[in-house]
């Protein structure tokens, strides 16, 4: 039986420049350029149409992060690019109800990490979850609600093909 695994590398973004895939350079400038003067953009200045628009259609997802508790935090937009579990739907499903905890848990923690730190995190990815590996390059945007909370996250991603499984969810919704 295989063991389910979680390894997550964050790479300072002042060392990666260039290295990064167009669609994350991308939505990195966009973040950064929407914010003006406060720590992050708001959901009404970064939205899915940008994100969409700047190559990154169907390579994120939107995580609502407003509930206290971090196992509570769900996506609000998922795009099929990235997900290994095609026997059930993540959308709106809180962390605590996914099938696989150390994914749970792992997410948690990444997404704790960036709306605390009001900054994108960029890290790599390397998963098993049911005996099938994968790994991926994932950048995390936070953004603000109208009172300067942070309670979106998107997060977009660059999945390495040669580790990716044949069998992908195809789950979009809007925000």
């Amino acid at each position: 039986m295989a063991t389910d695994s979680y390894n997550v590398k964050v790479f300072p973004l002042y060392r990666v420049g260039g290295k990064l895939p167009d669609h994350l350079i991308a939505a990195l400038w966009l973040w950064q350029s929407r914010r003006s003067l406060a720590d992050c953009p708001t959901i009404d200045q970064l939205g899915p149409d940008d994100l969409e628009g700047c190559g990154a259609a169907e390579r994120f997802h939107i995580f609502d992060v407003s509930a206290d508790d971090p196992l509570g935090y769900y996506m609000r937009r998922w795009s099929p690019i990235g997900n290994l579990a095609p026997t059930w739907d993540a959308l709106g499903v809180p962390l605590r109800g996914w099938p696989y905890p150390v994914q749970a848990n792992s997410h948690a923690d990444s997404l704790v990490a960036c709306a605390e730190g009001r900054k994108p995190v960029l890290a790599r990815v390397d998963r098993v979850l049911a005996g099938r590996p994968q790994s991926y390059v994932r950048l995390l945007c936070p953004l603000y609600d109208s009172r300067q909370r942070v309670t979106r996250i998107a997060s977009i991603v660059e999945v390495n093909e040669y580790r990716i499984t044949s069998r992908l969810i195809d789950q979009a919704g809007p925000i």
